[in-house]
Parts: C-alpha cells; sequence; structure tokens
C-alpha cells in the first residue's frame, strides 16, 4: 500500500482534516537511530495524525507476535513517535495479542485498533456537536439500508456491502443515526468489538427518518428520451405508476445520483420531440433500487405533486411496506 493510499485508508477512520502527509520525515535517518536488524523487518510510513507524527511500521516477512511487540517498543522509544503495526492481514491470535498489549495497529482490509491515538477527537461531552437537520448523503444512504433490513442486526461490513460506502464512511453515516436517535447499538463477537446496529422501532424509525431526510432531488434535467442515462431508474410518478394501477405521467421521470450527473451533458429538446424529466438527487439510488425503478422510499420523495389518485397509490405502497399511513 502506497503512502497516498495509506492516508486515503486513515481519512476514511478519522476524517479528512485529521490526517496529512509529513513531508518531513526522512527515512534515510532511521539508519542512524535504529539497529540494521530492526530496519531490515520492517518498511516505515509516517503520517500526521492530529498534527502528531505517527509511525506505520509493516513487516517486510512473517513474523511473531512477541517480536512484531518488542520491536514496535524499540521503534516507538528511538524515535519518540507513537507506533502502528500497519498488517496485510491479522490472525484472530495475533489481534488478541495486540489488544491486550494496547498496541494499536491497521490492516488492509481497513480493520483498526488506535487507543490513545483517537484521543485528541473532541468528544461530545466536552465538545458537543450540533445535530443537523438533515441527514447527509452518506447518511441518507445508510438511512435506507437500516429502513430495508433495520430488523436484524447489521454490522459496518453489512452496511457497506449494501450500500457500497467505504468503511469509514459506514461507520461515520451509522454514528450519524444514532446521534439522531434512529439506531440501537450493542456490541459483540468473538472479542467482543464488534458494533451491531439495529433499528428498535420500525415505525418511528419511517417517521422521524422522513423528516431529517430533507431534500431528496437537488435539480432537474430536461432531457429528450434517447439521451437518458443507461444507469437511470424510473423516479417520483413514473415509479409511482410501475408499482401502482395509477396512470403514467406524459412525461416520464428518472433519477441518477451526483457521480452520473457529472457525467451528464445537457442537452437542449427540439420542439416536438419526446421529452423526460431527470432527477438528480442527493445520493446514489442503485443500492436500493428495484425492477428498475427506485427503492420506495426515495419513490415517495420524489413525488412532485398530489391530487386524490396519486395519495391512494402513495397509501397503497405505504400499507404494502408495512409503513405509517
Amino acid at each position: 500500500m502506497e503512502e497516498s493510499d495509506l492516508i486515503n485508508q486513515l481519512r476514511d477512520i478519522v476524517g479528512n482534516e485529521a490526517i496529512a502527509p509529513d513531508v518531513d520525515f526522512d527515512h534515510a535517518a532511521l539508519r542512524d537511530k535504529l539497529p540494521l536488524a530492526t530496519c531490515a523487518l520492517f518498511s516505515f510510513d509516517s503520517v500526521l495524525l492530529f498534527g502528531n507524527r505517527t509511525l506505520f511500521v509493516r513487516p517486510t516477512a512473517s513474523i511473531k507476535p512477541e517480536i512484531l511487540l518488542s520491536q514496535s517498543e524499540l521503534i516507538s522509544s528511538a524515535l519518540q513517535a507513537p507506533v502502528v503495526c500497519h498488517l496485510d492481514t491479522i490472525t484472530p491470535y495475533l489481534r488478541k495479542r495486540l489488544i491486550a498489549a494496547r498496541a494499536p495497529f491497521l490492516t488492509q482490509a481497513g480493520e483498526f485498533y488506535l487507543p490513545g491515538l483517537l484521543r485528541t477527537i473532541p468528544s461530545p461531552a466536552t465538545k458537543p456537536r450540533p445535530l443537523d437537520t438533515e441527514l447527509t448523503a452518506m447518511g441518507k444512504t445508510a438511512f435506507l439500508h437500516f429502513l430495508y433490513y433495520g430488523g436484524t442486526p447489521s454490522t459496518i461490513k453489512d452496511v457497506c456491502a449494501r450500500t457500497g460506502l467505504s468503511r469509514g464512511g459506514a461507520q461515520r453515516a451509522c454514528e450519524e443515526l444514532l446521534r439522531h436517535g434512529l439506531l440501537q447499538r450493542r456490541t459483540g463477537g468473538p472479542t467482543n468489538r464488534t458494533a451491531y446496529y439495529t433499528v428498535a422501532d420500525p415505525a418511528a424509525y419511517f417517521e422521524k427518518g422522513w423528516r431529517l431526510f430533507g431534500r431528496t432531488v437537488k435539480k432537474t434535467l430536461s432531457l429528450p428520451r434517447d439521451a437518458v442515462p443507461e444507469d437511470a431508474f424510473r423516479s417520483g410518478l413514473s415509479a409511482l405508476a410501475a408499482r401502482t394501477l395509477l396512470m403514467a405521467p406524459q412525461t416520464s421521470v428518472f433519477a441518477i445520483g451526483p457521480k452520473q450527473a457529472a457525467n451528464l451533458t445537457p442537452l437542449a429538446v427540439e420542439e416536438g420531440d419526446p421529452a423526460v424529466i431527470i432527477q438528480v438527487l442527493a445520493f446514489d439510488p442503485a443500492p436500493f433500487a428495484q425492477d428498475e425503478a427506485v427503492d420506495p422510499f426515495t419513490m415517495l420523495k420524489t413525488i412532485d405533486r398530489r391530487d386524490e389518485r396519486i395519495d391512494m397509490a402513495v397509501d397503497e405502497i405505504k400499507e404494502a411496506e408495512g409503513w405509517p399511513i
């Protein structure tokens, strides 16, 4: 893993502002401060974590846990900086040994244990974080995950698998939902360190989430029918008509995410040509799309007009999903 990749991985864990390259770190000076045998055992990287130099030592070959621990202590003492064991993979036994010794580690798969190194993050007790009135894009994606899968406990890995969020992004999104009181969390697993998230009251989750979801459509575009992106999904009234007996709108409605919109070239609609409405959403609708349409919750959030027939179709969807009417 190159240093830039290491920094990107750490940004997912601690946030963009907490991490920076250590441009003053001199690899050549290591041989003046460390035994040659130690230099041969590891490759070294250094980053600034909350402004403090933090060394990441990666074994160049298989190494016994006791040697890894003793060498990490030696390096930390000699260079006067905290040391993180940077590992390709980690066995259950090595994980247990490192945690017992409170030795920080980070794996390529994103598993980490960083006791002490994250203490400079302002804690809610000392610096309360005001609650946003609207969920972030990642928070909205995680909300949809728990709306459809909240009946069973989910780990961060589960959220990543179903949403496409990075591990760090999924963790921040789950913490966001926790702060708003939408989720419950417990720990378990072999080491009792795995976090499991669940929805306690589905009805309350839906109603509070509906308010917090806020703006779903960032902007709308009008395009010729043949210019609709292949990865667009039916949305709004078009999606509602596909799921109920409601008559489809004269102008079809499709939704795309922010990344797809960045690659979309606006095209003028010639008079007389069939046009469609493209809704650019605040998040990627793909993870929970069903039958070439956005998921039911997003569909309801993208309906731009209401009448009695539409209200009846909306109630039909809510009843089918088990949501409050």
